[in-house]
């Protein structure tokens, strides 16, 4: 096996630890909030008698436990995530259906949030002046609001003022992707401006570091063009920082989905996990959990991986 097979193998066995750990955090976690599923999935109705009946055919009477081992079991042995209190619909249809919605929201916020941000965070660090100042007040503007206030102005302006983009709801992008993209259109823009910020920030510090490098100034003094430079030979230097950064960043947008699929009414991960919550449908929150989990771990090799390949002493275990 070769020193970057064997460096992928270990990063993908050093995920094990982190997936068993989280689970037993989320288990736990759920099963401390207050509420009772029986109850949730009753309403009015309930009763003495048929809270215990239901609790027992949720087994929800076994030891805690046995009942993290049950769950444990079936996802690794079956890849079964149990079954939707509320709905009886099994866990893994629930997040087939909203897993392709958080995608899209996902992927399409970490393309424009690291398109906008790095391309200002590059020329601010490039021309200084105005640009500069410009940067630096988008970098304050972007951190400083919260995402749901956010979109409550976005929705308030576009929908409610100008009334050119639909305030919420979901079409999916095979059945009309020009409504498709207008009900994504705030979502993506609310979600991103806070990574696009971040972004700029820490583009803006790379590309300082390394236009300042001895190398730049060597390919200066060639009468290099300014812009080939910046474009290929600053940023080539100020990569590996820009995407440790987008990389674990991703996460963050993964989480943030919770707060904009409810606010926007999206049908995905976020929206399921949320009201998950307010069910008290553990088996649905673990799922979302794990799934949300599996993601971050993949995206975070996917990131270490191109920084192996943008410094090869990383991704031959030097580094």
């Amino acid at each position: 096996m070769s020193r970057r097979a064997a460096y992928v193998a270990r990063r993908l066995l050093l995920t094990l630890p982190v997936l068993a750990v989280m689970s037993v955090v989320v288990f736990g976690v759920m099963h401390l909030v207050p509420g009772d599923p029986a109850q949730a999935q009753l309403g009015l109705r309930s009763t003495p008698e048929t809270l215990a009946q239901v609790r027992s055919d949720l087994n929800l009477d076994d030891p805690l436990p046995a009942q993290y081992l049950a769950w444990v079991g079936g996802v690794v042995l079956r890849g079964d995530l149990g079954s939707d209190y509320a709905s009886g619909v099994p866990v893994t249809e629930e997040l087939g259906v909203a897993l392709p919605v958080t995608l899209q929201l996902a992927v399409a916020a970490i393309l424009l949030a690291g398109t906008v941000g790095v391309g200002i965070g590059v020329i601010a660090a490039a021309r200084g002046g105005w640009r500069r100042r410009g940067a630096s007040g988008f970098v304050v503007f972007g951190t400083a609001i919260p995402e749901f206030w956010m979109g409550l102005i976005l929705i308030l302006v576009f929908s409610a003022w100008f009334a050119v983009l639909p305030p919420s709801g979901y079409v999916a992008l095979w059945e009309d992707p020009v409504e498709n993209v207008r009900h994504f259109a705030l979502p993506v823009l609310c979600l991103s401006l806070f990574q696009a910020a971040y972004f700029a920030r820490t583009a803006r510090t790379a590309m300082e570091d390394a236009l300042s490098a001895p190398s730049v100034a060597f390919l200066r003094a060639k009468g290099l063009p300014e812009r080939q430079v910046v474009w290929r030979h600053g940023l080539r230097n100020a990569a590996a920082p820009i995407v440790t950064i987008v990389g674990m960043q991703f996460g963050a947008i993964l989480g943030g989905t919770i707060i904009i699929e409810t606010l926007f009414d999206l049908p995905g991960v976020g929206k399921l996990l949320f009201d998950a919550i307010a069910q008290r449908s553990y088996t649905v929150v673990q799922g979302c959990v794990v799934l949300i989990a599996g993601l971050f771990v993949l995206v975070n090799l996917v990131t270490d991986l191109l920084l192996g390949w943008l410094d090869p002493r990383i991704g031959d275990g030097v580094a």
